[in-house]
């Protein structure tokens, strides 16, 4: 499903991606600097608001292992996996 999806980065294609696929369920793991710099909190207010979702902001640059871990027992805790 997301092979087939080639994007520019634009604002517009990912909201249309995240709407056409009807997602019922969004986890997004992300730096939390970048997310405000980059203004992904605007895209990302009104999908989120649509769907279950849950937001993780990284430790660290590269997530450890134990890090990931962490957000899957997190997820499976709250169904969203």
């Amino acid at each position: 499903m997301i092979n087939n999806f080639v994007s520019t980065n634009t604002s517009d294609e990912i909201s249309k991606f995240i709407e056409n696929n009807k997602f019922k369920k969004f986890f997004l793991l992300t730096g939390k600097k970048s997310f405000f710099l980059s203004g992904a909190n605007i895209l990302f207010k009104e999908v989120l608001k649509k769907k279950e979702n849950k937001v993780y902001f990284k430790e660290s640059f590269y997530p450890e292992i134990n890090e990931l871990k962490k957000y899957f027992l997190q997820l499976k805790n709250i169904n969203l996996i």
